[in-house]
């Protein structure tokens, strides 16, 4: 059956019997039939009737319906009820054209509502629940730009939205669009074609979109359309429900207000969107109030029983900060589920002023698998699943003011998961510099200041600080794989546990650390607690406290510049605390940029504090007296405090420590241990020079130092410079893995030593070929020549018997040859009258033979005016 007033007959008759009946008297109402009234602002003027799944093409030019005169159509009330048994008809596809003002309201809905009243009033509000109007319905069209977008659609479908391609919902305004039922929820409550609503006259609660909510399935589109030439750039949408039947299929249709906000989005399954970065499956250019999925009637700030997943790439605001609304923010996204596809979002924070932000944030009940990006803040809310899965990393362009983490709650305990690289206050590019993690006041039941996980591949903050809050933030994990934070004021890094613990690390990288002054108190240090690590490098100044249980003999800890505040204003000192006893065996570096003149009660204020049983040790320039423990040239031997050292860069050398010490008297070393002459020459002793810290030298091959043979003849000192030919260096090379603190020198058996004294003495040679390690890259400090040093050592006769056993009389002297008592040219006619005869007094170096090494080693004691 066709409407409007064509035939058939039985139509014609129909029509006009309604034109004259409508207002006075009831009509029968055929089944399977759909009626269409027509209003104007005088009221209904016409009604029309159509069949089950007919389309409805419906022209409301003025003059076009008898009965409505020349005034302009305002509403079409459509109903496919019988009223008497209100069995539900199927509406066929809507099409509108002409044009009407000031506004067409569509309404489709069953005669009555639920309280008995006769459903004639278009709601006016989103939340007003319809009685069915329909069972299945194919859609609306408004044809024609000026009527299309002062259109208004509210209906109350009691089967599904669907229709043929092409098929789609294309108004103005969607008010309320309801497509429910009981039973089977695959029988019903579905929409699958396309909604789209361009609302440049927004009505009385200002969004063009109000409230849709279907009970299994939204599987259309729904978009928020933009008309530039209008002017219309706040299109909106207030809620889009899958409710109320458990276990429903869910949304997969996307949801797009790119110029404009979504308050809500719920849903009783799973929200599944084929979307992409470029092709988002929820967009909104303002504000997302929630996404959610769990059951229906879920409220508080927990996660929902029902798991189901979001799957769907999610956007709001712009990726370009001047482009879009602000503040563009997410407030709530929760799931007991997984959340499978990427987040990016301008901010994440509560509406309005900031309160309870506990029921803030994005909440997953299970894996976090891609990037979530907040372009400028987390305000007093939280981003946490169970856990991260691989490259789901968390990047936070200014400002965290709240938790991040890998946590899931199991009963009273908490489960604690993976965290992939969280990123805070570097800007979507990691150049811009932004606030950083600041605290938070858990007493006002803000969320707390916290980024916590069991394991965390990587931080990096660009501060941690403490702005009109009462709570630090601190990074709580029992293991980071690489820490970075550029500036630390207030906060903590320590492991879950209570009382705090060490994290085991691998990579550290902090800016400066500062200490906060307190009236009468110790002052406010921010603390990082580290257990292992493979490298821990402060860039600038350390006023903070680290705390290490040791450090082992192959790692150091390398403190850029001062170990007080930067600048020295406002001197706190930083401390090193290494809590077991004789716990450093490797090594600790102040002024790692090698600055060339560093004073040591700037850079050496600050303690490294390690544990020797009942009393702690204290290397600093306020250590003890006796220079036993005052840094940069305590006299306490590194045996005592595990094996290591704590350096002022550029190093000194280590007298104490040196083997044997510098100018000691007392260590009985031997021309032939140490150059390893003769055919059975003793174990090697091998002389050793220490620094403070690190040294190196890029040379390949040959000796970075100076060797010297010094002697004392008649009044005066002569220095002979050894050819590094007859000794060799051991000492760390070019890119010889590891450090070391010493240069080990020994002779290579090429030549004999004579008895004596020995300097070694940094290299003449420019640039000085040995040089401080570990100093970081900073030209042109790097690298830094390590400070001028001589170091004595002394070498006694060789044994007749090379064995290191006292000297036998049956040697004797070769200097004095002709035992006359004085070294003179006597002693040289001497020698070479009983050489040049092999005689045996001719070995003087003892070997058994008579040869050419008598002659060089004759002439080295000779030189030397004696044996020693």
């Amino acid at each position: 059956m066709t409407g409007q007033t064509s035939v058939p007959l039985a139509g014609f008759l129909r029509a006009a019997i309604g034109f004259f009946l409508s207002t006075t008297a009831p009509v029968a109402f055929a089944a399977d039939e759909v009626r269409v009234y027509l209003s104007t602002a005088n009221g209904q003027c016409r009604t029309l009737w159509y069949d089950a799944n007919e389309a409805i093409d419906i022209d409301i030019t003025p003059g076009t319906h008898s009965g409505c005169g020349s005034d302009n159509i305002t509403m079409i009330r459509i109903n496919a009820e019988d009223p008497n048994s209100h069995v539900l008809s199927d509406i066929g596809p809507i099409t509108i054209t002409g044009y009407t003002w000031p506004r067409l309201r569509v309404l489709i809905a069953g005669f009555h509502d639920t309280t008995g009243v006769e459903t004639t009033t278009f709601p006016l509000s989103s939340a007003t629940e319809m009685p069915a109007g329909a069972r299945h319905w194919q859609g609306i069209i408004v044809d024609g730009a000026d009527t299309r977008e002062i259109t208004h659609l509210s209906a109350a479908i009691a089967g599904n939205l669907d229709g043929p391609s092409g098929s789609k919902v294309e108004v103005g305004k969607v008010v309320r669009l309801q497509v429910t039922t009981t039973g089977t929820p695959q029988s019903g409550g579905n929409i699958s074609i396309p909604i789209e609503a361009w609302g440049s006259d927004f009505g009385s609660d200002g969004t063009p979109i109000g409230h849709i909510v279907a009970s299994n399935s939204i599987s259309g589109d729904i978009v928020c359309k933009h008309d530039a030439s209008a002017g219309v750039n706040n299109v909106s949408i207030t809620s889009i429900e899958v409710a109320p039947n458990a276990n429903a299929a869910g949304i997969s249709g996307r949801i797009l207000a790119p110029y404009g906000s979504i308050d809500q989005i719920k849903s009783t399954g799973p929200i599944t969107i084929d979307s992409s970065l470029e092709e988002p499956g929820i967009l909104a250019g303002g504000d997302v109030g929630l996404i959610f999925t769990g059951e229906w009637n879920h409220t508080g700030s927990g996660l929902p029983t029902a798991a189901y997943d979001i799957d769907a790439f999610i956007q709001v605001g712009n990726v370009q900060a001047d482009v879009g609304y602000e503040p563009a923010r997410l407030e709530n996204l929760r799931t007991a589920g997984d959340l499978k596809k990427a987040v990016f979002t301008r901010y994440l924070r509560a509406p309005g002023v900031y309160t309870d932000g506990q029921t803030w944030g994005i909440w997953v009940g299970g894996t976090i698998e891609q990037p979530i990006t907040v372009a400028e803040n987390v305000n007093i809310a939280v981003i946490r699943g169970a856990t991260f899965a691989p490259n789901a990393n968390v990047t936070i362009g200014n400002l965290l003011k709240g938790t991040v983490e890998a946590a899931k709650q199991d009963g009273e305990d908490w489960i604690y998961g993976q965290l992939r690289t969280v990123s805070v206050g570097r800007g979507l590019d990691g150049t811009r510099v932004g606030e950083g993690m600041n605290g938070v006041n858990v007493g006002a039941a803000d969320p707390e200041g916290v980024i916590r996980a069991a394991t965390i591949e990587a931080v990096d903050v660009r501060r941690m600080f403490l702005e009109e809050k009462p709570d630090a933030p601190r990074i709580l994990a029992g293991s980071i794989t690489k820490l970075k934070i550029d500036e630390m004021y207030e906060g903590e890094v320590t492991t879950l546990d209570v009382p705090q613990g060490y994290v085991v690390m691998q990579d550290v990288q902090i800016g400066n650390t500062y200490s906060l002054h307190t009236s009468g108190g110790e002052p406010i240090r921010p603390t990082v607690w580290c257990d292992s690590f493979e490298n821990f490098v402060v860039y600038g100044s350390h006023a903070g406290r680290f705390r290490f249980p040791s450090i082992p003999n192959n790692r150091a800890v390398i403190i850029g510049g001062l170990m007080q505040n930067s600048p020295p204003e406002t001197p706190v000192p930083g401390v090193i605390n290494i809590d077991e006893a004789q716990g450093l065996a490797g090594q600790v570096i102040i002024n790692g940029v090698g600055a060339a003149s560093p004073d040591p009660e700037a850079y050496c204020s600050g303690p490294v504090i390690i544990e020797n049983g009942a009393t702690d040790i204290s290397l600093s320039v306020a250590a003890s007296t006796d220079n036993i423990d005052t840094m940069p040239v305590y006299t306490r031997t590194s045996g005592t405090i595990g094996g290591g050292a704590a350096g002022l860069a550029p190093f000194y050398m280590y007298e104490v420590d040196c083997d044997p010490p510098h100018d000691d008297m007392t260590t009985v070393i031997r021309t032939h241990e140490f150059d390893r002459t003769g055919p059975n020459p003793p174990p090697a002793r091998p002389i050793k020079v220490l620094f403070y810290g690190p040294v190196r030298t890029d040379l390949t091959s040959g000796s970075p130092v100076d060797l010297w043979f010094v002697r004392y003849v008649n009044g005066t000192y002569m220095e002979t410079l050894i050819s590094p030919t007859r000794y060799a260096v051991t000492v760390k090379r070019g890119l010889d893995s590891g450090f070391s603190r010493d240069v080990s020198i020994l002779g290579n058996g090429s030549w004999k030593f004579p008895a004596g004294w020995y300097e070694v003495r940094r290299s003449a040679a420019a640039p000085t070929a040995l040089y401080c390690d570990l100093i970081l890259p900073d030209p042109p400090n790097s690298p830094a020549p390590v400070r001028d040093f001589t170091y004595g050592f002394y070498l006694t006769q060789l044994s007749s018997t090379g064995t290191g056993e006292p000297d036998d009389p049956d040697c004797p002297c070769p200097a004095d040859f002709d035992h006359n008592g004085g070294v003179d040219g006597g002693d040289v006619e001497a020698f070479f009258n009983a050489w040049s005869a092999g005689e045996p007094e001719g070995d003087v170096n003892c070997d058994g033979g008579v040869d050419g090494p008598d002659v060089e080693w004759f002439f080295v004691n000779w030189e030397n005016g004696g044996c020693g």
